[in-house]
């Protein structure tokens, strides 16, 4: 009988550790492959295998359906790009969280990746989010291309897209994707990414109204042909490569984004 109750009572105390250690098995399991498989598209070659480097570049495309109190100047830089690309801004990854890019409204800035993309969904706008590494630089080149990015915080945007980095009030400035130039043409002594003539016309192949009236404000001909860059034709560079994409169109998803950049980073 004693032997009996003891048996009972260490069974009793095994199904009792089951839960627990099923548990701790959750807790100490790595998470992380399933939520990185689901939510990024991610290149064929790599499967993630590859991590997000310092300096890298992220890329903002518009999601047709969705729209922003911002829609004007949106679908104007759009119009003018790639076709079917609807890409619209550019920034550079300083590190797992924090980006540096050129915005119309703020100029130059330096934030964390998590409050552009609430900003942005807040303002009704959502978006792709694709992340490109640039490709054949070592990392004290894309450190001083960080580096250099960096030091332009606080200069103004480059309203008139002018090549010289001058806006139409005659002060420093850069728009989003001739800061991501300047700054791996400084690091680098040479031009890593390609000049193109600056368009203006839509699919129609005329002069879009929207560009007309911007530069009538600024007292100036709309600059056709003047060279400069566009966001989807700095993505279509034989020096980068993608990694990841994730949709962006509300909170939670915005969190999802910033999570994963976080964890795909690497500063090497």
């Amino acid at each position: 009988m004693f032997f009996c109750k003891r048996t009972a009572v260490a069974e009793k105390r095994k199904q009792e550790a089951r839960p627990l250690a099923t548990m701790e098995r959750h807790i100490l399991q790595p998470r992380m492959r399933l939520p990185l498989q689901q939510l990024f598209q991610v290149a064929k070659s790599d499967r993630c295998s590859k991590m997000t480097k310092i300096g890298a570049l992220m890329f903002w495309s518009r999601l047709a359906k969705y729209s922003s109190a911002n829609d004007s100047f949106i679908d104007a830089v759009v119009s003018c790009g790639i076709k079917d690309q609807a890409i619209f801004h550019v920034s550079m990854l300083t590190s797992g969280h924090t980006i540096v890019h050129a915005t119309e409204q703020n100029g130059v800035v330096s934030e964390s990746l998590f409050n552009y993309l609430k900003r942005m969904v807040k303002d009704g706008c959502g978006m792709r989010v694709s992340i490109m590494n640039v490709l054949h630089q070592p990392l004290p080149v894309r450190q001083r291309a960080v580096n250099w990015a960096q030091s332009k915080v606080g200069c103004a945007y480059n309203d008139i897209f002018n090549e010289n980095c001058i806006n139409s009030k005659g002060q420093e400035a850069y728009y989003c994707c001739q800061l991501i130039r300047k700054a791996y043409e400084a690091a680098v002594g040479v031009p890593v990414f390609t000049l193109h003539p600056l368009n203006f016309t839509n699919a129609d192949g005329f002069i879009d109204p929207y560009w007309k009236k911007y530069f009538n404000e600024r007292n100036m001909d709309v600059p056709i042909n003047e060279c400069g860059s566009h966001p989807s034709r700095l993505a279509a560079s034989e020096n980068l490569e993608k990694l990841c994409s994730l949709a962006v169109r509300n909170m939670s998803e915005a969190m999802q984004c910033s999570e994963r950049a976080r964890l795909l980073f690497s500063d090497e």
